[in-house]
């Protein structure tokens, strides 16, 4: 559960890039949040960021594409993303991809509270409507039809919620999304991750 009070407080502020990571100064700007909250991972001092980092940090810089990070299991595609943001105290809206995922699941719902319907956010909207990350792992596990439902959102159009009278949630300008994978988006022709999908071409692009 997200504190809407507390993703309505956040405060982007401008971070020394090789202070955060390094602890020197290197005169490079990246943009963090000027504090953590309930949603942002925890630190882990042990954590060893090793040369794909560079190339991330520089991502997390605005204006940002989509991320698309593929690779074998146990990696660290994941933890390396998750450590990024913790040094930035993004908040992140993490999903794990499956076949039956929805794209409405990732919108939100409908919801009764005390005896009147409101909505509920999901990890997308609350993203984009405050500010985040979006991480989905397994991307390659989704159906290509849900994925292809992000195809405007990552192109930087508007989110509409018609569910919650036709609301239309313009990308906050530190949304960044994110997806993990085993393979390219192209299946699995090796065998080893059995039930990912080819993804649609132009979600991939």
């Amino acid at each position: 559960m997200h504190s809407h009070k507390e993703l309505e407080s956040l405060i982007s502020v401008d971070m020394d890039a090789g202070e955060v990571f390094s602890g020197k100064r290197s005169g490079t700007t990246v943009k963090g949040y000027a504090k953590a909250t309930s949603s942002t991972p925890a630190i882990y001092p042990e954590f060893i960021y090793h040369d794909a980092m560079r190339d991330i940090v520089v991502w997390f810089m605005s204006p940002p594409e989509p991320l698309y990070v593929f690779g074998p299991t146990g990696s660290g595609k994941t933890s390396l993303i998750r450590q990024l943001a913790a040094k930035l105290h993004y908040p992140v809206f993490e999903v794990t991809g499956h076949s039956r995922l929805e794209f409405s699941e990732l919108l939100g719902h409908l919801s009764l509270d005390n005896g009147s319907m409101r909505y509920e956010y999901g990890p997308l909207a609350l993203a984009m409507k405050y500010g985040g990350l979006v991480l989905i792992n397994e991307l390659d596990l989704l159906d290509p039809a849900t994925a292809a439902g992000l195809n405007s959102v990552l192109d930087g159009s508007p989110l509409c919620i018609s569910d919650n009278g036709g609301e239309m949630i313009i990308p906050h300008p530190m949304l960044r999304f994110v997806a993990t994978a085993n393979t390219n988006g192209g299946a699995d022709e090796t065998g080893l991750y059995q039930g990912t999908l080819r993804q649609n071409i132009a979600f991939m692009d």
